[in-house]
């Protein structure tokens, strides 16, 4: 579970991601710039139904994909991927085995009840803050119990959808999702309904190397990226599909997408 909210590394270049992985890993790192993308699969899957994609996000998706089929991949739009069903596990698992955890550490070392500190937080007397509670109580009181109901988290739920997802990707291919479904949000976004990042936990979940990559910047100034994911072990491939976005965008010396 902690390397599901295990944050990697942050650079303003993909070239320092990569001297980063080199090293972090634990074997042998080929450079990304001699990674050959030609012909490899680029995937852009059906949207989840929920959190709504943006349509600012949605247009950022395109054009990294338009920049990866310039370098010579073989785009694949609207393909069908188990992303609602790894949701689900992903819910189920932090449900059953990291809510009950992240209460007893809330309340040092006796678990805190989210409704009491809803109306604590009402009354001015919450000794959690806000926003960890507005994180919280949909897992708490919604998804978690939804997807239990559904029969989630499944015997090696995860391990079979980790292998769909693989044999829909191909060797060497790669996928483009959102970081968030909208544009960046202010401080203290992780309380409202549009900042659910399940986009990122699920591959986290599944175990996939991702990058994420800025493409633009949104009329009202705020960024726009897209995430890279590749399979397990392929973390060259996400850099190197990376690296095709950010000299098609100049990374983070980005204009507002046309």
């Amino acid at each position: 579970m902690a390397a599901w909210i295990t944050v990697g590394p942050m650079a303003r270049r993909v070239e320092d991601l990569a001297l980063a992985l080199s090293v972090l890993s634990t074997t042998p790192v080929t450079p990304h710039t001699a990674v050959p993308l030609r012909d490899r699969r680029a995937i852009i899957p059906s949207p989840l139904p929920l959190p709504f994609v943006s349509s600012e996000i949605a247009a950022c998706i395109q054009s990294a994909a338009g920049a990866l089929a310039d370098a010579g991949m073989r785009v694949e739009q609207g393909r069908k991927l188990p992303l609602l069903r790894t949701v689900a596990e992903t819910a189920g698992v932090m449900y059953r085995h990291w809510l009950p955890a992240i209460r007893t550490n809330l309340g040092g070392g006796r678990p805190i009840s989210l409704a009491r500190e809803v109306v604590a937080l009402w009354l001015g007397k919450a000794r959690v803050a806000s926003s960890v509670i507005g994180n919280l109580s949909p897992l708490s009181a919604f998804l978690g119990p939804l997807v239990r109901v559904l029969g989630y988290p499944r015997p090696g739920g995860l391990d079979k959808l980790r292998s769909e997802i693989l044999a829909a990707l191909g060797p060497g291919g790669v996928l483009l999702l959102p970081v968030l479904p909208t544009t960046a949000r202010p401080h203290g976004y992780s309380w409202t309904s549009a900042g659910i990042p399940f986009y990122t936990a699920i591959i986290n979940a599944l175990g996939f190397p991702a990058a994420a990559v800025p493409v633009g910047m949104s009329e009202g100034g705020l960024p726009l990226s897209v995430q890279i994911i590749a399979g397990p072990g392929e973390d060259e491939t996400t850099l190197a599909a990376a690296s095709v976005i950010e000299q098609a965008f100049g990374g983070w010396r980005m204009a507002p997408l046309q």
